[in-house]
């Protein structure tokens, strides 16, 4: 007989069972989902390249190289200096006992950080590729340099824009960072794409592209040094 204190196997239910089947099986079925959407984006986005180079062409031409203030902010959000002045800002706002905090430092300048390793591997990823930006082709459907034309040059390469993917991977370190106003942030990193597009310097593709590394980047950073019991949020400032 069964003493009070003795415990008893935990027996799965038929229904467990299937909770547990489901659950193994989701994850790779949201995979294949996700890597088939991402697929069928960058396949659209080669469909429209044309369409948006001649434009952008012909806006260029059109306007002389001359950019309104919206422009040149946008644009803006792909220079890594930027996010560095963003981290101090950030820095600035927590707590004055916690800023030397390794943690804390670290965090604060987390945007930085995933827009400048963002906007690197988009540096080596056009050596990779070796497109040559629509700008230099005359729109035309895609033009590749040899291997042997200046082998480790990304001058005049296109995909991914570096700019674009400087300025997604600050824009979805913040959205993880703080998730209420992720389309503000991402919002800012579609508009400096839009920027390379506007001015011919880019296909469609190459800044969907660079939308992947941007997100890819901030995920990773957030997977691999995130800790459970350091949240990412500021704290709230001190009184003055």
């Amino acid at each position: 007989m069964l003493s009070a204190s003795t415990s008893l196997p935990c027996l799965r239910t038929p229904k467990d069972a299937g909770m547990l089947e489901r659950n193994a099986t989701a994850g790779p079925t949201r995979n294949v989902v996700v890597i088939t959407a991402v697929v069928l984006g960058l396949g659209a986005c080669v469909a429209f390249d044309p369409w948006f180079a001649h434009q952008g062409l012909a806006r260029a031409d059109g306007t002389s190289g001359k950019q309104g203030d919206l422009y040149s902010l946008l644009r803006v959000m792909g220079y890594v200096p930027t996010w560095l002045f963003v981290g101090l800002a950030l820095l600035l706002c927590r707590r004055v006992s916690n800023r030397l905090d390794i943690n804390n430092f670290l965090w604060s300048f987390a945007p930085f950080f995933s827009c400048a390793i963002a906007g690197g591997l988009a540096a080596v990823l056009k050596i990779v590729f070796r497109r040559t930006r629509a700008d230099q082709v005359d729109g035309a459907w895609y033009v590749f340099r040899p291997l042997v034309e200046r082998p480790f040059s990304g001058s005049g390469l296109s995909m991914p824009s570096e700019h674009a993917a400087v300025a997604f991977g600050a824009a979805f370190m913040l959205s993880r960072m703080y998730p209420r106003g992720w389309p503000v942030f991402v919002l800012l990193g579609v508009g400096c794409a839009v920027t390379r597009i506007y001015s011919a310097d880019h296909y469609l593709s190459d800044v969907y592209v660079a939308a992947i590394v941007g997100y890819i980047t901030a995920w990773a950073l957030v997977r691999h040094f995130g800790r459970r019991d350091q949240p990412l949020l500021l704290e709230e400032a001190e009184p003055t």
